[in-house]
């Protein structure tokens, strides 16, 4: 279930789509480039179009049930981070609330 976020060559924007697995609350761990200094992530139901919600957390397991610190992403608003400048790459784990919702994400230089 785990999924990397990635593009070869010159740090440049990114969008990707990561299925979130068949279980709704499970998280599936995200690795984002280094280079990453702002990453969107939206949450949809499996068919691409209809909006969702979940949550995004800094800790947990990938497969398991999402952390309880997590932060909740509302249907319809994107949760936005802009990591440190030159940090090691990040690493967020993120369910949706219903099986095989979708994680929409952005990440730009």
């Amino acid at each position: 279930m785990a999924a990397t976020v990635s593009k070869s060559g010159t740090p440049g924007p990114i969008t990707d789509r990561i299925a979130l697995g068949g279980t709704g609350g499970n998280a599936t761990a995200v690795t984002f480039p280094r280079w990453a200094r702002e990453i969107s992530i939206r949450i949809f139901a499996s068919d691409n179009e209809t909006q969702s919600a979940g949550f995004v957390s800094s800790t947990g397991t990938d497969g398991a049930a999402i952390d309880s610190n997590g932060i909740r992403v509302e249907l319809g608003v994107p949760y936005m981070l802009n990591p440190s400048p030159g940090g090691a790459a990040v690493v967020l784990y993120v369910s949706g609330d219903a099986a095989n919702d979708v994680a929409h994400i952005s990440v730009s230089a």
